[in-house]
């Protein structure tokens, strides 16, 4: 940042933060303009909190006003956070049980790392997102991403994610023009 003493990378590791402390930070940082990395491994945020910090961040500053309301984080690490799928019942997961999509809402990413986690499927529609230029995906047990195409993405964030997107636009048009 052009200030000195300005945050502009946030490190949080094993701070036990949970959905609550999340969704805290997310409310926090949705009007900040400093913070433009934000790194939280080994805290137990799971589902619920990755949704809850993804709503608050995205959530526009004026009634109406446009998604998303923090313009400004580039990179979000999220590495063994304790992802996984969610019931498939309830009111917060009941559109996107395997993944919380309103991660799909911070457009502003360009680094999203979600290494180590527990997630099975990945919405083919990262590929929509604009400036992301890296997703880190390794050791997660993906069911939706071939066992070859993966192999490729694994190589690291960059390396593999130019693979990886690929794919994942070819299969999401598959779908787009079914419908």
């Amino acid at each position: 940042g052009k200030g000195r003493g300005k945050l502009s990378i946030v490190i949080l590791p094993s701070q036990k933060i949970g959905p609550e402390g999340a969704a805290e930070l997310g409310a926090g940082l949705n009007k900040n303009m400093d913070v433009t990395e934000l790194h939280l491994p080994n805290n137990p945020i799971g589902y619920e909190g990755v949704k809850r910090l993804a709503d608050a961040l995205a959530a526009p500053w004026t009634k109406g006003g446009s998604k998303p309301g923090n313009k400004v984080l580039k990179v979000l690490g999220l590495k063994s956070c304790d992802i996984e799928p969610h019931c498939g019942d309830c009111q917060m997961c009941r559109f996107s049980p395997l993944f919380p999509i309103s991660l799909l809402d911070v457009t502003s990413l360009r680094m999203l790392d979600l290494h180590s986690n527990n997630i099975t499927d990945l919405p083919l529609q990262i590929c929509e997102m604009p400036h992301l230029v890296g997703l880190d995906v390794r050791k997660n047990p993906l069911d939706n991403i071939p066992r070859d195409v993966f192999v490729t993405a694994r190589e690291g964030h960059q390396t593999g994610w130019p693979v990886l997107k690929a794919y994942m636009k070819t299969e999401y048009q598959k779908g787009h023009n079914r419908s």
